[in-house]
């Protein structure tokens, strides 16, 4: 099976940033199979048989260049009649997963106009809280079961899945506590005074 995994955050791809986090994590569980990295300035390999968009919402969509991306790819998918079955994991800085729903439902609208396959998505909430432990430890351990379960999904195959919200293992209480710590280290670090933050 070949699988190519989109890397969808505008900021500089580096190791510790959830985007490329979540890409490295699902790229472990797909070992054994053909498994190619992309990002919205790619150029996709065709063909596919599956493609992993993983990205962060901005103002509950898809981040601008990605979309800009999608418009472009979209004439290829339709003019080679590639049916490749797309999958999604959004993640948002807010604690309710739902927030992603939006983000999601273009997805699905983009998929239905380029003529491909749904697959499901996984939509993540405290996404502030994947950076800080390994993915399967403390605030992760629901987003690790969310991702193996999709790695099956993505390599046994399946049809009209139900599309999966993701909470943080953190209450809110304690992800909006540490929020506010993070906050203040990072007005601290740029000389904020305590009002300013």
């Amino acid at each position: 099976m070949k699988i190519t995994l989109v890397h969808g955050s505008p900021k500089k791809e580096n190791k510790s940033s959830a985007t490329r986090l979540i890409i490295d994590y699902l790229a472990e569980q797909l070992a054994g199979h053909e498994v190619h990295r992309a990002n919205a300035n790619s150029r996709l390999s065709f063909p596919m048989d599956v493609i992993v968009f993983v990205f962060p919402l901005y103002v509950d969509g898809i981040p601008s260049h990605l979309l800009k991306a999608l418009q472009s790819w979209q004439d290829l998918f339709i003019a080679y009649h590639i049916k490749t079955k797309v999958y999604v994991v959004v993640n948002n800085g807010f604690y309710e997963p739902g927030q992603n729903y939006p983000a999601i439902a273009m997805m699905k609208q983009w998929c239905k106009h380029a003529g491909l396959l749904w697959g499901k998505a996984v939509a993540v909430g405290g996404g502030g809280s994947i950076t800080a432990a390994a993915i399967g430890k403390g605030p992760n351990k629901n987003l690790a079961d969310a991702l193996d379960q999709l790695a099956l999904e993505i390599t046994e195959g399946g049809v009209m899945l139900e599309d999966d919200y993701v909470k943080s293992n953190l209450s809110r209480g304690l992800y909006r506590l540490s929020a506010h710590l993070v906050f203040r280290l990072r007005g601290r670090h740029y000389h904020a005074k305590l009002k300013q933050q």
